[in-house]
């Protein structure tokens, strides 16, 4: 088949032959595979989580990266007077951009062979527990963009100097500046001393912000524009080094070119990366359809009046909430920034953190959001409010055992603010009277939920009529009506 060989294919062939009969291939492999699971079952604790996902797996992965894929690359573009393979390849009649792209296509292809090399996690996850299959497959494809693009920015630092130890602690380096941009303790410590659009730019330059992402079970269209986009720049940047290198350029000249393309980059690709947040694309793998949006919440996203904003109150510096919490607080702040991005900016969502005794917490008081006591005598908070003008709407905790009504309850929260009244509810049924309405009725909570939407109304079941102003009416148990009642209810 002519593809077998084309050029690429014949470098590929080559650089794999190199790392197959390497030695050195089979000490990566083992470091790869060996650090990642010292980090999650020892350093992580992964037993005592109670925990069956892959999240201590996403959080030692690129770290693992920053180490171990400079190392990979750096002996590259090796040209040591020892060496003379650098040369070899250049001599030969191949163009410098198909030789850069079977190098990368060998290289992740072994990235790719240490990434399976860590199947007995996923496999020790559906021994244990019950994960989200479609969350692993996504932790999956995201860590396999991750150790590409990792490996084309580490083949363009190789690209730049002629040594391998400058190689690897230059392509260490940028790895480390990358993933640092996206890392939350260094936007909070630059909150406040860089403009934030200036922060905002730095986080989507960073891979872990966009693999952290992926990691969720949604693939969507901007991640994918980043790894490919940074990818493509990162070889077409390292075919420019290679070129300015046979010229035999000063090494000086070309990194003040490829820092003013990295400028230009920084600009550019931030644009563009915004852009690709406004196109409405996605692959939901998980399996309760986490970030998949109801129709009518849409809907409601659409009649939002503008300038709404949702505070959402989570403690979470507190470390003595129960996990299960923290996962459930982290699925409601995800689903908020969710419908933020498809608000198109209707919609502003803070989330707060009330510390004891400060003045966040005080606020949160003062908008009724509940203090959650612990067995271990200290409490946390997990609520929001909704505001626009002078209407306010609230959530005073968010039950984890509603969870599976997470987007009705944030669809009546958001819906209140958009009316001019208060609709009328009448609850037509011999199990209601209306002082249940104000004490409360056991065994039907469904009135408290009615009521903080809803101006409920008890009609007596045995009446002929219905009272001219309802907006809805429920009918519940009622077996026997008399006919003029039928009438008014068709």
């Amino acid at each position: 088949m002519k593809v077998f060989r084309h050029p690429v294919w014949s470098v590929y062939r080559h650089e794999w032959r190199q790392y197959v009969y390497s030695p050195l291939t089979v000490i990566f492999l083992s470091a790869f595979t060996g650090i990642l699971a010292a980090g999650i079952f020892l350093v992580g604790d992964f037993f005592s989580t109670d925990e069956a996902s892959l999240r201590l797996f996403s959080i030692f992965l690129p770290w693992v990266c920053i180490v171990l894929v400079p190392a990979l690359a750096m002996r590259c573009w090796g040209d040591e007077t020892s060496d003379s393979s650098l040369e070899l390849g250049l001599s030969l009649p191949i163009p410098i951009s198909q030789l850069v792209v079977g190098k990368f296509l060998a290289g992740s292809t072994i990235l790719l062979v240490a990434l399976a090399c860590t199947a007995p996690i996923p496999v020790t996850l559906i021994y244990l527990g019950e994960p989200d299959l479609g969350t692993i497959v996504a932790g999956y494809v995201a860590a396999a963009l991750l150790l590409m693009v990792c490996f084309a920015l580490c083949l363009f630092a190789a690209a730049l100097v002629r040594d391998e130890i400058s190689a690897f602690v230059l392509g260490l380096g940028l790895l480390l500046a990358l993933m640092l941009a996206g890392w939350d303790v260094v936007a909070q410590v630059s909150k406040g001393t860089v403009p934030p659009f200036v922060g905002a730019a730095m986080v989507s330059l960073s891979p872990k912000h966009w693999y952290d992402q992926v990691t969720t079970g949604h693939i969507q269209f901007a991640p994918l524009v980043y790894f490919f986009g940074v990818g493509s720049l990162a070889l077409v940047a390292a075919v420019w080094a290679i070129q300015a290198r046979r010229a035999q350029k000063p090494l000086s000249a070309t990194l003040a070119f490829s820092l003013a393309g990295f400028v230009v980059a920084s600009f550019a690709l931030p644009a563009a990366l915004s852009l690709a947040r406004s196109v409405p694309m996605g692959l939901d793998l998980t399996e309760q359809r986490e970030f998949t949006v109801h129709e009518n919440l849409l809907t409601i996203l659409g009649t939002l009046p503008d300038e709404t904003v949702v505070d959402v109150y989570w403690s979470d510096s507190e470390p003595s909430v129960p996990f299960a919490i923290k996962s459930h607080a982290r699925r409601i702040i995800e689903r908020m920034r969710l419908l933020e991005g498809r608000a198109r900016g209707r919609l502003t969502v803070n989330v707060i953190d009330p510390r004891p005794d400060s003045d966040e917490e005080m606020t949160a008081l003062s908008q009724s959001v509940r203090r959650v006591p612990m067995t271990s005598g200290d409490y946390f908070y997990l609520g929001a409010t909704a505001r626009h003008n002078d209407r306010t709407g609230r959530i005073a905790y968010f039950d984890p055992r509603r969870q599976q009504l997470l987007d009705y309850d944030i669809a009546v929260l958001l819906s209140e603010l958009g009316r001019q009244k208060t609709r009328k509810l009448g609850i037509l049924s011999p199990l209601v009277a209306p002082s249940h309405l104000e004490k409360g009725r056991p065994g039907l909570s469904l009135l408290e939920d009615l009521k903080q939407s809803f101006d409920v109304a008890a009609v007596p079941h045995f009446s002929d009529t219905l009272p001219d102003d309802l907006d809805a009416l429920l009918v519940v148990d009622a077996t026997i009506l008399k006919k003029d009642m039928l009438y008014a209810i068709d």
